[in-house]
């Protein structure tokens, strides 16, 4: 995963991405560490896993998609080789960006419901952070949306700005179901 802090050149699609992999990163470490009293606690770990290294690659694939979308957007970009028209190349990077938006909110959807759902089972120690992680997972699907909503030109854009949408609401549904606890005072 690349460093986020200081890299100017790297746009807010990746660093949803890289929210959500830390997100399910949190979730791995919190299963990890609950394995003794927690059956389920393998196969967690394993699917946050999964979704971690999903969205990272997804970061890297959003950060090509930018690229592409901001060099055919530019006026003074050369005309393209293949004879096709700067309007169908417009949709056709538009569209890619999109569609790599909604993935990495589907996969940061997935990652917050994990967390909402490992919770309780994690090890008390790690269930702030795994909680937490539910919370970084739904601001990363959030921006997904909101960076669909802002580059909203192609006309695929409809059908993954809905589906988008309804990742962010998932996510943000497992959390209203899963307050964080109240600390324990000692006494």
């Amino acid at each position: 995963m690349p460093a986020v802090a200081g890299d100017t050149e790297i746009g807010a699609g990746a660093v949803a991405a890289l929210l959500g992999a830390s997100a399910a990163g949190l979730v791995v470490r919190g299963a990890r560490a609950s394995a003794d009293e927690w059956e389920q606690a393998g196969g967690t770990a394993a699917q946050a896993g999964r979704l971690r290294r999903r969205l990272a690659a997804l970061a890297e694939e959003n950060s090509s998609a930018y690229a592409e979308a901001l060099t055919v957007l530019d006026p003074d970009a050369p005309a393209p080789d293949d004879g096709s028209s700067r309007d169908r190349r417009i949709a056709a990077a538009l569209g890619q960006a999109a569609a790599v938006l909604t993935a990495i909110a589907e996969a940061a959807g997935d990652v917050a419901e994990l967390a909402c759902e490992a919770a309780p089972d994690c090890a008390a120690a790690l269930r702030p952070d795994t909680l937490s992680a539910a919370l970084f997972a739904n601001a990363a699907a959030g921006a997904a949306v909101g960076l669909i909503e802002a580059n909203l030109l192609a006309p695929s854009a409809g059908e993954a700005l809905e589906r988008a949408r309804a990742a962010s609401a998932r996510a943000a549904t497992a959390l209203e179901r899963t307050p964080f606890p109240a600390p324990e005072r000692g006494g």
